[in-house]
């Protein structure tokens, strides 16, 4: 594989505010409801952006990348 050049990338870290005190007063499955639609809805904004790659989410973080190869 080679490699590819890009001119510029963005780094994009999201973590949801007040996520511990969410967590204290929400069972269990609704809390991965919530985190599921809000991880789901920013999947499905990335895609319409294009060019974006998702690095990872981990509990209640999010991260991504977005390249620019122009």
């Amino acid at each position: 594989m080679r490699p590819i050049h890009y001119t510029s990338c963005t780094l994009v870290v999201m973590d949801l505010q007040d996520f511990t005190n969410l967590g204290t007063q929400t069972r269990a499955d609704e809390l991965v409801d919530i985190l599921n639609a809000v991880f789901t809805a920013i999947d499905q904004t990335a895609v319409l952006i294009g060019k974006v790659w998702k690095v990872n989410n981990f509990r209640q973080t999010y991260l991504q990348v977005e390249l620019d190869d122009t």
